[in-house]
């Protein structure tokens, strides 16, 4: 309720800057891009530390904009996008086993594989430059999950030149928090209706669910990196 509150307030604070904006200025369009995803796993204690890891995996993301001037070389940038991350991650290790007679040693070969999608909504402030050629922009950007993520793990292990493989599938959707923050900071050029630019996106916020969470001040968080274009219908 406060932050409903809260929103209605700065709605009416703002109403009058709203009044003298140019809505004939008004743009809106399409965008889609592709790009590189992370998954970040840290932790607080340091004996935890050597567990840090990072998961990476191609990503694309299709959408649409509206964008808005606001004064001279500043507009205001509002987007919906549909992004999808396929993440993956291979460890391999070996130990030894005492049985006894001679010492075994086991290689294990493991790759996890997830699909990850998302929506994202980024609220963007949108600086011109060089004849409105050129522009950066950074905002605050609202992720919220969809659909499920499924956890595909091979694991090969190989004792004496013998292999055996497992394969586990799993349904790891409630693993993640239902919705997240992060910061995107882009810059690029426009040549009349189309746009090419590169984004950052910085997560702010922890995406594992509190409830699910084995190690305490264990944090994941996601990155991405994504070269995308835009096409502006006016």
């Amino acid at each position: 309720m406060k932050r409903v509150l809260f929103a209605l307030a700065a709605l009416l604070v703002a109403a009058p800057a709203f009044a003298q904006l140019d809505f004939s200025a008004f743009k809106y369009g399409i965008r889609a891009g592709v790009g590189i995803g992370s998954v970040d796993t840290s932790f607080d204690d340091e004996a935890y530390k050597k567990m840090e890891s990072n998961m990476t995996g191609g990503q694309f993301t299709i959408g649409a904009f509206a964008e808005l001037p606001v004064m001279k070389h500043l507009l205001v940038t509002a987007e919906v996008d549909y992004e999808r991350t396929g993440i993956n991650d291979r460890v391999k290790s070996v130990h030894i086993e005492e049985t006894g007679f001679m010492p075994l040693h086991v290689f294990t070969d493991t790759k996890t594989k997830y699909p990850i999608s998302y929506i994202h909504i980024p609220l963007l402030a949108k600086f011109t430059f060089v004849r409105d050629a050129l522009y950066v922009e950074a905002g605050p950007q609202f992720g919220f999950l969809v659909g499920s993520v499924n956890t595909h793990v091979e694991t090969i292990t190989t004792v004496n030149g013998s292999d055996t493989k497992t394969v586990v599938d799993s349904d790891d959707t409630d693993h993640f928090k239902k919705s997240h923050l992060a910061l995107a900071v882009g810059w690029g050029f426009t040549l009349r209706k189309v746009s090419l630019g590169v984004r950052l996106g910085f997560g702010l916020s922890d995406l594992q669910a509190e409830e699910y969470k084995t190690i305490d001040g264990c944090h994941v968080s996601h990155t991405d990196l994504q070269l995308a274009i835009r096409y502006s219908f006016r």
